[in-house]
């Protein structure tokens, strides 16, 4: 005789309110595929919040615990429980801050992460404002029609004006990027520049 199949579609859960005036704060915890989802805080778990859907998302799991009553405490907790859970739908640094009223620090190690993190996000943005400023300067040197005379000059002496810009911020934000990035793409951004200059100006005069 085989056995039944388990029907996936039924969910058991234990919410016995005392009448029908009992409320129950509680902080959820949603998990798929053993992975936190998402940690959110309802002033009654008996109104069903923690059992939707977090973003219209599939869950499989959901563990729910007691909370305050009181709002500023439930918040706290749950932000706690974010940074320290670092669900996969939520943005985790927005909650930083009032978690950090709950007792949670950054470790040394993530701080690091961040680091290198934000130096390759300027880096990345120093390397598209130049490849912007290039390209300007590209199309002022092969008079691409219809472009006039007068929108090739244009073109050029934008190109030259950002990259002035662009070596100025790499100059003054040595400490945002790698050493060796910044080297190489200051002395790079500094010939293109020399070029662009030769191109409005003339070569300088000895």
């Amino acid at each position: 005789m085989t056995k039944p199949r388990r029907k996936r579609n039924i969910v058991k859960i234990n919410l016995i309110p005392k009448n029908v005036n009992h409320e129950q704060p509680g902080i959820y915890i949603h998990y798929y595929e053993g992975v936190v989802q998402y940690v959110g805080e309802t002033v009654n778990v008996f109104h069903g919040r923690p059992f939707r859907a977090s973003h219209d998302k599939p869950v499989d799991k959901i563990r729910w615990l007691r909370a305050s009553p009181q709002p500023g405490l439930r918040k706290k907790w749950e932000a706690y429980l974010v940074c320290k859970l670092k669900p996969a739908r939520q943005n985790v640094r927005q909650y930083e801050g009032t978690a950090a009223r709950a007792g949670y620090s950054i470790s040394e190690k993530e701080m690091r992460k961040r680091y290198k993190e934000e130096q390759r996000k300027f880096t990345r943005r120093i390397i598209k404002n130049l490849r912007s400023a290039l390209y300007d300067y590209s199309v002022s040197q092969k008079g691409y029609i219809p472009l006039n005379k007068g929108e090739i000059h244009r073109k050029c002496k934008d190109a030259y004006y950002n990259s002035i810009s662009i070596t100025n911020k790499i100059m003054n934000n040595e400490d945002k990027m790698p050493l060796w990035h910044n080297d190489v793409l200051f002395n790079y951004a500094i010939k293109k520049r020399r070029e662009i200059e030769n191109s409005l100006f003339g070569p300088l005069n000895d």
